[in-house]
């Protein structure tokens, strides 16, 4: 299964938008994957924990620039180990 990254962090860092984005991404996925910009002032692993713990998700993995976060459904399609 492929994953594109519909959320980008940037310059601005993490905004209450971000949260905002990252929620409604898992309005309709379980996977929700954030690519953080050259641009980002913060590390990776930083935006990872932050946004993970603002959302409510399980962080699955750092790759590259990328950032990997799982929320379950209330009845979850993806089963992590």
């Amino acid at each position: 299964m492929q994953v594109k990254a519909t959320i980008s962090v940037g310059k601005a860092g993490i905004t209450d938008n971000t949260y905002l984005s990252v929620n409604n991404g898992f309005n309709t996925k379980e996977l929700v994957k954030i690519k953080i910009q050259d641009s980002c002032e913060l590390e990776k692993e930083e935006v990872a924990k932050l946004l993970s713990k603002g959302t409510r998700s399980t962080l699955v993995q750092i790759i590259g620039n990328m950032v990997l976060l799982y929320r379950p459904f209330d009845t979850p399609k993806i089963i992590l180990p």
